[in-house]
Protein backbone atom coordinates (compact mmCIF):
# COMPACT_ATOMS: atom_id res chain seq x y z
CA UNK A 1 0.00 0.00 0.00
CA UNK A 2 2.89 2.43 0.59
CA UNK A 3 4.30 2.09 -3.02
CA UNK A 4 0.53 2.91 -4.71
CA UNK A 5 0.64 5.74 -2.50
CA UNK A 6 3.70 6.96 -3.19
CA UNK A 7 2.87 6.84 -6.96
CA UNK A 8 -0.63 8.14 -6.26
CA UNK A 9 1.01 10.97 -4.21
CA UNK A 10 3.33 12.13 -7.88
CA UNK A 11 0.47 11.24 -10.39
CA UNK A 12 -2.17 13.78 -8.27
CA UNK A 13 0.73 16.06 -6.88
CA UNK A 14 -0.16 19.96 -8.10
CA UNK A 15 2.19 22.45 -9.02
CA UNK A 16 4.17 23.01 -6.04
CA UNK A 17 5.10 26.30 -4.23
CA UNK A 18 7.93 28.24 -4.48
CA UNK A 19 9.97 27.01 -1.42
CA UNK A 20 8.58 23.93 -0.61
CA UNK A 21 9.38 20.83 -2.05
CA UNK A 22 7.10 17.35 -2.59
CA UNK A 23 9.06 14.36 -3.33
CA UNK A 24 7.64 10.49 -3.33
CA UNK A 25 8.73 6.98 -4.90
CA UNK A 26 9.62 3.90 -3.96
CA UNK A 27 12.89 5.27 -2.32
CA UNK A 28 13.45 8.54 -1.73
CA UNK A 29 17.01 9.89 -0.93
CA UNK A 30 17.68 13.79 0.01
CA UNK A 31 21.24 14.62 -0.43
CA UNK A 32 20.91 18.14 -1.62
CA UNK A 33 19.51 20.65 1.27
CA UNK A 34 16.59 22.06 1.10
CA UNK A 35 15.40 25.50 1.48
CA UNK A 36 11.88 25.74 2.62
CA UNK A 37 9.47 22.70 3.84
CA UNK A 38 9.32 19.28 2.67
CA UNK A 39 6.98 16.89 2.00
CA UNK A 40 7.82 13.05 1.60
CA UNK A 41 5.92 9.84 0.65
CA UNK A 42 7.74 6.86 -0.25
CA UNK A 43 8.62 3.24 0.74
CA UNK A 44 11.56 4.19 2.17
CA UNK A 45 12.66 8.05 3.22
CA UNK A 46 16.56 8.86 3.68
CA UNK A 47 17.31 12.58 4.59
CA UNK A 48 20.77 13.27 4.57
CA UNK A 49 20.66 16.69 3.98
CA UNK A 50 19.41 19.48 5.98
CA UNK A 51 15.97 20.75 5.50
CA UNK A 52 15.46 24.29 6.79
CA UNK A 53 11.60 24.42 7.30
CA UNK A 54 8.99 21.75 8.20
CA UNK A 55 9.48 17.94 7.03
CA UNK A 56 6.23 15.83 7.03
CA UNK A 57 7.07 12.86 6.16
CA UNK A 58 5.36 9.13 5.59
CA UNK A 59 7.24 5.62 4.69
CA UNK A 60 7.51 2.80 5.70
CA UNK A 61 11.18 3.68 6.67
CA UNK A 62 11.94 6.73 7.56
CA UNK A 63 15.81 7.96 8.32
CA UNK A 64 16.29 11.22 8.95
CA UNK A 65 20.27 12.01 9.39
CA UNK A 66 20.88 15.68 9.05
CA UNK A 67 19.10 18.88 10.75
CA UNK A 68 15.63 20.42 10.53
CA UNK A 69 15.34 23.50 11.53
CA UNK A 70 11.29 23.27 12.17
CA UNK A 71 8.74 20.64 12.97
CA UNK A 72 8.81 17.12 11.96
CA UNK A 73 5.88 15.23 11.91
CA UNK A 74 6.80 11.86 10.03
CA UNK A 75 4.37 8.40 10.37
CA UNK A 76 5.75 5.16 9.29
CA UNK A 77 6.86 1.54 10.03
CA UNK A 78 10.02 2.31 11.51
CA UNK A 79 11.70 5.75 12.34
CA UNK A 80 14.90 6.57 12.91
CA UNK A 81 15.83 10.86 14.04
CA UNK A 82 20.02 11.00 13.64
CA UNK A 83 19.50 14.07 12.76
CA UNK A 84 18.96 17.97 15.24
CA UNK A 85 15.67 19.01 15.53
CA UNK A 86 14.94 22.40 15.54
CA UNK A 87 11.34 22.35 16.46
CA UNK A 88 8.65 19.77 17.79
CA UNK A 89 8.34 16.84 16.21
CA UNK A 90 5.36 14.39 16.33
CA UNK A 91 6.09 11.16 15.36
CA UNK A 92 4.11 7.12 15.58
CA UNK A 93 5.28 3.84 14.23
CA UNK A 94 6.11 0.60 14.44
CA UNK A 95 9.39 1.23 16.39
CA UNK A 96 10.70 4.07 16.69
CA UNK A 97 14.59 5.35 17.43
CA UNK A 98 15.47 9.38 18.73
CA UNK A 99 18.84 9.62 18.86
CA UNK A 100 19.84 13.73 18.35
CA UNK A 101 18.59 16.58 20.40
CA UNK A 102 15.21 17.93 19.49
CA UNK A 103 14.64 21.91 20.18
CA UNK A 104 10.92 21.82 21.24
CA UNK A 105 9.05 19.12 22.35
CA UNK A 106 8.34 15.26 21.67
CA UNK A 107 4.67 13.80 21.07
CA UNK A 108 5.25 10.34 20.22
CA UNK A 109 3.20 6.92 19.99
CA UNK A 110 4.18 3.41 18.62
CA UNK A 111 4.93 -0.12 18.63
CA UNK A 112 8.41 0.52 20.64
CA UNK A 113 10.30 3.87 21.53
CA UNK A 114 13.65 4.49 22.06
CA UNK A 115 14.91 7.65 23.45
CA UNK A 116 18.14 7.01 23.41
CA UNK A 117 21.72 8.06 25.60
CA UNK A 118 23.08 11.35 24.17
CA UNK A 119 19.61 12.53 22.98
CA UNK A 120 17.95 15.59 24.58
CA UNK A 121 14.71 16.63 24.59
CA UNK A 122 14.05 20.59 24.70
CA UNK A 123 10.81 20.54 25.56
CA UNK A 124 8.01 18.08 27.27
CA UNK A 125 7.45 14.91 26.54
CA UNK A 126 4.10 12.60 25.44
CA UNK A 127 4.24 9.15 25.19
CA UNK A 128 2.02 6.13 24.50
CA UNK A 129 3.30 2.54 23.85
CA UNK A 130 4.10 -1.15 24.02
CA UNK A 131 7.48 -0.38 25.01
CA UNK A 132 9.26 2.86 26.13
CA UNK A 133 13.18 2.95 26.76
CA UNK A 134 13.76 6.36 27.95
CA UNK A 135 18.07 7.11 28.42
CA UNK A 136 18.26 10.68 27.43
CA UNK A 137 16.97 13.76 29.06
CA UNK A 138 14.17 15.07 29.11
CA UNK A 139 13.95 19.54 30.09
CA UNK A 140 10.56 19.37 30.24
CA UNK A 141 7.49 17.49 32.37
CA UNK A 142 6.91 13.72 31.13
CA UNK A 143 3.24 11.82 31.02
CA UNK A 144 3.76 8.26 29.66
CA UNK A 145 1.75 5.69 29.11
CA UNK A 146 2.44 2.24 28.35
CA UNK A 147 3.11 -1.58 28.37
CA UNK A 148 6.94 -1.07 29.81
CA UNK A 149 7.85 1.68 30.70
CA UNK A 150 12.42 1.30 31.51
CA UNK A 151 14.29 5.05 32.42
CA UNK A 152 17.79 5.59 33.01
CA UNK A 153 17.92 8.62 31.96
CA UNK A 154 16.97 12.26 33.67
CA UNK A 155 13.81 14.32 34.07
CA UNK A 156 14.65 17.48 34.84
CA UNK A 157 11.06 18.51 35.91
CA UNK A 158 8.25 16.12 37.01
CA UNK A 159 7.33 12.27 35.53
CA UNK A 160 3.97 11.06 35.35
CA UNK A 161 3.45 7.26 34.00
CA UNK A 162 1.38 4.44 34.27
CA UNK A 163 2.08 1.17 32.91
CA UNK A 164 2.08 -2.11 33.35
CA UNK A 165 5.87 -2.78 34.22
CA UNK A 166 7.90 0.46 34.89
CA UNK A 167 11.39 0.28 35.66
CA UNK A 168 13.28 3.54 37.51
CA UNK A 169 16.81 3.30 37.17
CA UNK A 170 17.54 7.55 36.48
CA UNK A 171 16.84 10.90 37.89
CA UNK A 172 13.85 12.87 38.16
CA UNK A 173 14.36 16.35 39.70
CA UNK A 174 10.72 17.01 39.80
CA UNK A 175 7.82 15.23 41.77
CA UNK A 176 6.90 11.71 40.32
CA UNK A 177 4.01 9.41 40.05
CA UNK A 178 4.02 5.98 39.15
CA UNK A 179 1.63 3.41 38.59
CA UNK A 180 1.74 0.15 37.47
CA UNK A 181 1.39 -3.34 38.39
CA UNK A 182 5.11 -3.47 38.85
CA UNK A 183 7.48 -1.43 39.53
CA UNK A 184 11.28 -1.78 40.08
CA UNK A 185 13.29 0.70 41.69
CA UNK A 186 17.42 0.48 40.36
CA UNK A 187 20.30 1.26 42.69
CA UNK A 188 21.33 4.51 40.70
CA UNK A 189 17.99 6.12 40.78
CA UNK A 190 17.27 9.25 41.91
CA UNK A 191 13.91 11.36 43.07
CA UNK A 192 14.94 14.86 43.98
CA UNK A 193 11.04 15.37 45.03
CA UNK A 194 8.30 13.47 45.79
CA UNK A 195 7.06 10.61 44.75
CA UNK A 196 3.15 9.43 44.82
CA UNK A 197 2.88 5.87 43.86
CA UNK A 198 1.14 2.61 43.29
CA UNK A 199 1.54 -0.96 42.41
CA UNK A 200 -0.51 -4.47 42.96
CA UNK A 201 2.48 -5.46 45.68
CA UNK A 202 2.28 -2.03 46.92
CA UNK A 203 5.70 -2.62 49.02
CA UNK A 204 8.40 -0.79 46.72
CA UNK A 205 12.19 -0.88 47.70
CA UNK A 206 12.87 2.66 47.10
CA UNK A 207 15.92 2.64 49.70
CA UNK A 208 17.74 5.85 49.42
CA UNK A 209 16.75 6.74 46.10
CA UNK A 210 14.48 9.54 47.40
CA UNK A 211 16.46 12.41 48.35
CA UNK A 212 14.62 15.50 49.02
CA UNK A 213 11.07 14.42 49.50
CA UNK A 214 9.38 11.00 50.09
CA UNK A 215 7.43 8.24 48.39
CA UNK A 216 3.69 8.46 49.28
CA UNK A 217 1.49 5.09 48.68
CA UNK A 218 -1.43 6.59 46.59
CA UNK A 219 -4.81 4.32 46.41
CA UNK A 220 -6.60 6.46 44.58
CA UNK A 221 -3.92 5.60 41.64
CA UNK A 222 -4.79 2.25 41.28
CA UNK A 223 -4.84 0.33 38.25
CA UNK A 224 -8.73 -1.31 38.70
CA UNK A 225 -8.94 -3.46 35.41
CA UNK A 226 -6.12 -5.68 35.12
CA UNK A 227 -2.25 -5.24 33.14
CA UNK A 228 -4.04 -2.99 30.89
CA UNK A 229 -6.19 -0.46 33.04
CA UNK A 230 -3.95 2.21 32.72
CA UNK A 231 -5.60 2.46 29.50
CA UNK A 232 -7.90 5.83 30.79
CA UNK A 233 -4.38 7.39 30.73
CA UNK A 234 -3.89 6.16 27.01
CA UNK A 235 -6.94 6.83 25.82
CA UNK A 236 -6.72 10.53 26.02
CA UNK A 237 -2.89 9.88 24.75
CA UNK A 238 -4.38 7.41 21.45
CA UNK A 239 -6.89 10.46 21.49
CA UNK A 240 -4.17 13.47 20.65
CA UNK A 241 -2.17 10.86 18.20
CA UNK A 242 -5.32 10.44 16.52
CA UNK A 243 -6.05 14.23 16.32
CA UNK A 244 -2.13 14.50 15.27
CA UNK A 245 -2.21 12.17 12.81
CA UNK A 246 -4.99 13.14 11.08
CA UNK A 247 -3.62 16.47 10.92
CA UNK A 248 -0.79 15.02 9.36
CA UNK A 249 -3.43 13.91 6.21
CA UNK A 250 -5.13 16.63 6.46
CA UNK A 251 -1.83 18.92 5.20
CA UNK A 252 -1.35 16.25 2.93
CA UNK A 253 -4.21 16.14 1.14
CA UNK A 254 -4.70 19.73 1.32
CA UNK A 255 -1.47 20.92 -0.12
CA UNK A 256 -1.65 17.87 -2.76
CA UNK A 257 -5.42 18.22 -3.87
CA UNK A 258 -6.30 21.53 -2.42
CA UNK A 259 -7.51 23.18 -6.06
CA UNK A 260 -9.40 19.79 -6.98
CA UNK A 261 -10.72 20.12 -2.99
CA UNK A 262 -12.12 23.01 -3.70
CA UNK A 263 -13.91 22.85 -6.89
CA UNK A 264 -15.72 19.55 -5.17
CA UNK A 265 -16.70 21.85 -2.48
CA UNK A 266 -18.56 23.90 -4.94
CA UNK A 267 -20.23 20.46 -7.10
CA UNK A 268 -21.31 18.81 -3.98
CA UNK A 269 -23.74 21.15 -3.23
CA UNK A 270 -24.85 22.34 -6.66
CA UNK A 271 -25.07 18.70 -7.90
CA UNK A 272 -25.41 16.98 -5.22
CA UNK A 273 -27.80 14.17 -6.33
CA UNK A 274 -25.21 13.62 -9.07
CA UNK A 275 -22.46 13.50 -6.86
CA UNK A 276 -24.48 11.21 -4.84
CA UNK A 277 -24.79 8.90 -7.46
CA UNK A 278 -21.34 9.04 -8.88
CA UNK A 279 -20.10 8.59 -5.05
CA UNK A 280 -22.75 5.66 -4.73
CA UNK A 281 -21.49 3.97 -7.92
CA UNK A 282 -17.66 4.53 -6.86
CA UNK A 283 -17.95 2.72 -3.51
CA UNK A 284 -20.54 -0.69 -5.10
CA UNK A 285 -18.77 -0.93 -8.51
CA UNK A 286 -14.88 -0.65 -7.50
CA UNK A 287 -15.33 -3.88 -5.59
CA UNK A 288 -17.03 -5.43 -8.40
CA UNK A 289 -14.24 -4.57 -10.93
CA UNK A 290 -11.87 -6.11 -8.20
CA UNK A 291 -13.44 -9.43 -7.95
CA UNK A 292 -14.12 -9.20 -12.15
CA UNK A 293 -9.79 -8.70 -12.43
CA UNK A 294 -9.37 -11.66 -10.21
CA UNK A 295 -11.35 -13.78 -12.04
CA UNK A 296 -9.26 -13.17 -15.29
CA UNK A 297 -6.24 -14.57 -13.39
CA UNK A 298 -3.87 -11.86 -15.49
CA UNK A 299 -5.62 -8.60 -13.69
CA UNK A 300 -4.81 -10.36 -10.29
CA UNK A 301 -1.83 -7.63 -9.67
CA UNK A 302 -3.49 -4.74 -11.06
CA UNK A 303 -6.80 -6.00 -8.49
CA UNK A 304 -4.37 -5.94 -5.60
CA UNK A 305 -3.04 -2.62 -6.33
CA UNK A 306 -6.36 -1.24 -6.33
CA UNK A 307 -7.85 -3.20 -3.24
CA UNK A 308 -5.22 -1.07 -1.10
CA UNK A 309 -5.92 2.41 -2.94
CA UNK A 310 -9.68 1.44 -2.08
CA UNK A 311 -8.84 0.68 1.30
CA UNK A 312 -6.81 3.68 1.80
CA UNK A 313 -9.66 5.81 0.27
CA UNK A 314 -11.59 4.22 2.78
CA UNK A 315 -9.85 5.08 5.58
CA UNK A 316 -9.69 8.45 4.54
CA UNK A 317 -13.10 9.09 3.87
CA UNK A 318 -13.79 11.05 6.61
CA UNK A 319 -10.72 13.47 6.45
CA UNK A 320 -11.52 14.15 2.76
CA UNK A 321 -15.29 14.57 3.74
CA UNK A 322 -14.20 17.23 6.28
CA UNK A 323 -11.99 18.80 3.51
CA UNK A 324 -14.45 19.18 1.54
CA UNK A 325 -16.62 20.69 3.75
CA UNK A 326 -13.87 23.09 4.94
CA UNK A 327 -13.54 23.89 1.64
CA UNK A 328 -17.10 25.07 0.80
CA UNK A 329 -17.21 27.10 3.71
CA UNK A 330 -14.31 29.14 2.72
CA UNK A 331 -15.80 29.37 -0.54
CA UNK A 332 -19.54 29.79 0.68
CA UNK A 333 -18.46 32.82 3.11
CA UNK A 334 -15.50 34.27 0.27
CA UNK A 335 -12.89 34.00 3.38
CA UNK A 336 -9.93 33.51 1.27
CA UNK A 337 -8.57 31.68 4.46
CA UNK A 338 -4.46 30.85 3.84
CA UNK A 339 -2.86 27.64 4.23
CA UNK A 340 -2.53 27.06 7.46
CA UNK A 341 -5.84 28.97 8.69
CA UNK A 342 -7.55 26.38 5.82
CA UNK A 343 -5.50 23.85 7.72
CA UNK A 344 -6.61 24.20 11.49
CA UNK A 345 -10.37 24.84 10.37
CA UNK A 346 -10.82 21.39 8.49
CA UNK A 347 -9.53 19.91 11.37
CA UNK A 348 -11.86 21.87 13.57
CA UNK A 349 -14.16 20.31 11.37
CA UNK A 350 -13.16 17.29 11.08
CA UNK A 351 -13.46 16.81 15.01
CA UNK A 352 -17.08 18.18 15.04
CA UNK A 353 -17.66 15.29 12.01
CA UNK A 354 -16.28 12.71 13.89
CA UNK A 355 -18.70 13.76 16.91
CA UNK A 356 -21.53 13.72 14.73
CA UNK A 357 -20.58 10.50 12.94
CA UNK A 358 -19.98 8.20 16.09
CA UNK A 359 -23.54 9.04 17.45
CA UNK A 360 -25.40 5.78 16.75
CA UNK A 361 -27.88 4.94 13.89
CA UNK A 362 -27.91 8.36 12.00
CA UNK A 363 -23.87 8.62 12.25
CA UNK A 364 -23.21 5.78 10.03
CA UNK A 365 -26.26 7.26 7.95
CA UNK A 366 -24.72 10.37 7.60
CA UNK A 367 -21.65 9.25 7.35
CA UNK A 368 -21.96 7.23 4.34
CA UNK A 369 -24.42 9.83 2.74
CA UNK A 370 -21.36 12.13 3.09
CA UNK A 371 -18.98 10.15 1.84
CA UNK A 372 -21.03 9.16 -1.55
CA UNK A 373 -21.30 13.26 -1.78
CA UNK A 374 -17.66 14.14 -1.37
CA UNK A 375 -15.99 11.04 -3.55
CA UNK A 376 -19.07 11.78 -6.19
CA UNK A 377 -17.65 15.91 -6.42
CA UNK A 378 -14.13 15.02 -6.20
CA UNK A 379 -14.80 12.34 -9.36
CA UNK A 380 -16.96 14.70 -11.38
CA UNK A 381 -13.47 17.46 -10.81
CA UNK A 382 -10.78 15.17 -10.98
CA UNK A 383 -8.01 15.86 -13.35
CA UNK A 384 -4.75 14.20 -13.38
CA UNK A 385 -1.91 15.98 -14.13
CA UNK A 386 1.25 15.26 -16.14
CA UNK A 387 3.12 12.47 -14.29
CA UNK A 388 6.37 14.32 -12.87
CA UNK A 389 8.56 10.65 -11.38
CA UNK A 390 10.48 12.88 -8.43
CA UNK A 391 12.89 10.33 -6.34
CA UNK A 392 15.15 12.02 -5.20
CA UNK A 393 17.01 15.65 -5.36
Amino acid sequence: MRQYFATLFVLLSPLIAQGQKTLAGNTVIVSEMVNGNLYVSAGTVTINAPVRGDLVVVGGTVIINDTVTNDIMAAGGNITINGYTGGDVRTGGGEIFIKKNIGGDLLIGGGRIHIENGATIGGGLIAGSGDIEMNGIVTGNIKTGAGTFKMNGTAMHNLDCRAGDIFINGTINGNAVLAAQNVSIGSTAAFQQNVRYWSKSKNVAFGNTIKNGEAIYDPNLEIKSGHWAYIGFSTLLGLLWYLIMAFIFILLIQYLFGKTIASAADTVFSKSLKSTGYGLLFIVLVPVSIVLMIITIVGIPLAILTVMLYVMLLLLANIIASAVITSWINNRGNKKWGFWTLAFANLGVFIVYRLITITPFFGPIIMLVVTCMTFGALLLNMRIPRKQPIASI
